[in-house]
């Protein structure tokens, strides 16, 4: 489903002063701008390489002005291609993960993204191949600019492990790991087990 980790969305104050410190620092350059009626926020998309950076300033009350309001400013979520966006949308409501499109885009509650596996997916045969969850930490082994992730609530298994693959971490005050697999006996995820080759730094807000 998920092919590569393309963007970050990045809640910001003032949007001409936040394009002008990624220009001089990452030599981004702007190229488009769009209002999101979901965020309620101006979004100036910049490229950086193959991916994008988007801007989002409030335009009033929503959910970039929440995240500026109780965390600052920084980034707001991560976002991934995939093939067929409504078949992945349709996915996720196979799972009970409830997704809004916009601007042929999904937004999903990031309470239970990574809140971890099924685990009735464990109890039937997959198809030959990597698993979704495989599938997606090899996208994120492929990306070749800084990565950042941001925690809040729980992260169990993948949610946790999916972490390795990043160079820094910003952690909510109410973020909770859990590595079950550990208790069942088993292997984590591959590719988290390697050696990471990034210095990695992880930051708790409050």
């Amino acid at each position: 489903m998920f092919k590569t980790v393309d963007r970050i969305q990045v809640a910001v104050h003032d949007l001409a002063q936040a394009t002008e410190n990624y220009a001089a620092l990452l030599g981004c350059t702007v190229a488009r701008e769009r209002e999101s009626a979901f965020m309620n926020a101006n979004v100036r998309v910049l490229s950086l390489g193959d991916s994008e950076v988007e801007l989002c300033s409030p335009i009033g009350p929503g959910p970039i002005e929440s995240h500026l309001r109780e965390m600052g400013e920084g980034m707001y979520r991560g976002g991934v291609t995939v093939d067929d966006v409504g078949a992945c949308k349709a996915a996720l409501a196979r799972r009970g993960i409830d997704a809004i499109e916009e601007n042929n885009q999904l937004f999903v509650d990031r309470a239970g993204m990574f809140g971890g596996a099924d685990i009735k997916d464990f109890q039937t045969r997959r198809s030959p191949g990597d698993s979704p969850a495989v599938t997606f930490l090899r996208a994120l082994d492929r990306v070749e600019v800084p990565l950042i992730a941001a925690v809040e609530g729980y992260a169990i298994g993948i949610g946790t492990t999916l972490l390795q693959h990043c160079d820094f971490v910003y952690c909510a005050s109410n973020a909770r790991f859990r590595l079950p697999f550990v208790a069942l006996g088993l292997c984590p995820i591959p590719l988290s087990a390697r050696p990471s080759t990034t210095r990695s730094r992880c930051t708790q807000s409050g």
